[in-house]
């Protein structure tokens, strides 16, 4: 678990972080292990018999991913991330269409900041 607040830097984040244990290590890595034999029987009985690498670091992946979930490190949420696109191509109106989903964002964020500070009753 990392510490030292938004304002710390990687570095500060990174030496204040709170070491995990050898018991919780190895839990982890059992945890793990159990995942990985779960994945890999899902993968044998999609492909069949046949496995190759490809599918062995797919359900390496799944087997961590789910191992992470179990314990609380990940969490996985269903909503997209949309991004602006920039294209240079788009003479004007990119530019502008830019600018605007950038004020928009601006303005919904400075309205979430001061509907959280009224909740906590900090002011502004």
């Amino acid at each position: 678990m990392l510490t030292g607040g938004p304002q710390a830097t990687a570095e500060e984040r990174w030496r204040n972080r709170t070491r995990i244990g050898e018991a919780e290590r190895a839990a982890f890595g059992a945890r793990v292990v159990r995942r990985r034999e779960e994945a890999l029987a899902e993968v044998e009985q999609e492909k069949g018999v046949f496995v190759n690498m490809h599918d062995v670091a797919q359900a390496e992946r799944r087997a961590i991913e789910r191992a992470c979930v179990g314990v609380g490190i990940l969490e996985m949420r269903r909503k997209r991330i949309c991004t602006p696109i920039f294209n240079k191509k788009l003479d004007g109106f990119g530019e502008g269409y830019n600018r605007r989903l950038s004020a928009r964002a601006v303005g919904r964020l400075a309205a979430a900041r001061d509907g959280a500070r009224a909740a906590v009753g900090a002011g502004p």
